[in-house]
């Protein structure tokens, strides 16, 4: 579980969108992510079979189809693969684009309507805190990109891919990463599972108005030094993991 200190306050960083706010994590949200399974629909269970327009499925399928909806056919062409392609499935790492190539739609290759849409399957797939952490490993790359002066790091270089079309009962997984930055969000209708998945951030710390942020908290994570680097990452590897750091919002479901 992540903990993060009592009297700092998070700040909510959205780079595309430009929205910010303050925040302060609850320390018991994850403690009751374990017991809900939901940031927002605590009722989900695990009998369920078939989904609502009330459900979390339901809203992550429409801002999918919706963001498909805002594309050519070329770039859904790009964008969708069979759900059933291993080498796409393979195709994420925390390494940059540049090292380990992407499959699927670059964000900077999109229009800012089309990044949105983006966003929006994200912000309907995960908790609040699971989007505000993406958003903010994204921020601190773009301030990576600044400070280094390097291409290969920034909000530009960050891929959206679909294996499988979106379905209220079918599987299908949404893709979404970069650099230290790897989810693989498979459903299948109220069930869900982030693994394998990964989360990290450069630089671990950054100050954004006058506010210190740090991603990934003070919890239970594992800072590398890496030369003048510091880095923050946490591997999840399993479904258990994922929920407890509230992350996903739809139902636990083994694979």
């Amino acid at each position: 579980m992540f903990e993060e200190e009592a009297d700092e306050p998070r700040v909510r960083v959205d780079p595309w969108l430009r929205v910010r706010s303050n925040l302060r994590m609850n320390k018991t949200l994850a403690l009751l992510f374990l017991v809900l399974f939901s940031a927002r629909v605590g009722r989900n269970s695990f009998a369920q079979t078939t989904s609502t327009p009330e459900t979390p499925t339901a809203e992550i399928v429409a801002a999918a189809k919706k963001f498909l909806a805002s594309l050519d056919d070329a770039q859904r062409g790009t964008v969708v693969f069979n759900f059933n392609n291993t080498a796409q499935r393979k195709r994420w790492s925390n390494l940059p684009t540049s090292f380990v190539k992407r499959g699927g739609l670059r964000m900077g290759d999109l229009t800012q309507p089309q990044r949105d849409a983006a966003l929006t399957v994200l912000g309907a797939a995960l908790s609040p805190q699971g989007y505000e952490k993406v958003l903010q490993i994204v921020e601190g790359d773009e301030i990576l990109r600044k400070s280094s002066g390097e291409t290969l790091f920034g909000r530009d270089e960050y891929y959206m891919s679909f294996l499988g079309q979106p379905s209220t009962t079918e599987p299908w997984m949404v893709q979404f990463g970069g650099h230290h930055l790897g989810l693989n969000i498979t459903l299948v209708g109220e069930h869900g599972t982030l693994a394998p998945s990964h989360t990290g951030v450069q630089p671990a710390m950054y100050e954004l108005e006058g506010k210190t942020v740090r991603p990934l908290g003070h919890g239970n994570l594992t800072t590398l030094t890496l030369g003048r680097c510091d880095v923050d990452t946490v591997g999840v590897w399993d479904a258990a993991n994922v929920f407890s750091a509230g992350l996903c919002r739809v139902s636990r479901a083994e694979f």
